[in-house]
This record gives C-alpha cells, sequence and structure tokens, in this order.
C-alpha cells in the first residue's frame, strides 16, 4: 500500500521542483498588479487582515508573524497611487 504519512512518504513519488521537494510555488506580486487588485489601501489592508486571521486559526501562521504580516500591510503604498 502506497500512502503519505506526515512525516514523509511510503512508496509514492513527490513532485519536484527545480530538484527541491514542494508542495507550492511562490509568486510575487508587483506593486502595480496589486493596485490593479486593491484600488484603495483600505481593501488590500481589510483583505491581508482576512487571510492572516484565518491563516492563524488555522495553525498556518504564529501570532507574532501575524502582527508583522499586519503591520507590514499598513505600511504600504499599496492602494495608495
Amino acid at each position: 500500500m502506497k500512502r503519505y504519512t506526515a512525516f514523509g512518504r511510503r512508496g509514492a513519488r513527490m513532485p519536484r521542483a527545480g530538484g527541491i521537494r514542494s508542495w507550492g510555488y511562490y509568486k510575487p506580486f508587483t506593486i502595480e498588479s496589486l493596485d490593479a487588485l486593491y484600488p484603495n489601501r483600505g481593501q488590500y489592508v481589510s483583505k491581508v487582515i482576512q487571510v492572516t486571521n484565518e491563516n492563524v486559526n488555522h495553525g498556518y501562521l504564529l501570532d507574532g508573524d501575524a502582527k508583522v504580516t499586519i503591520e507590514a500591510a499598513y505600511q504600504t503604498s499599496v492602494g495608495m497611487r
């Protein structure tokens, strides 16, 4: 029987990206693309707070990291052009 476990794999191949086992990818947004998605700063900050709190509630993010993320959202220029 092939199955994934919390600590690794047994009998199955995991996807590779650039020679490293990977479960996802990272694609940075430009300020221009974020401005197009969030026409004003309030919409952007609100969404960052919502998603950050969801990530904390699901255990993906620690409280301290969430605080830093939300503070960075308040400091950004997204939606201010």
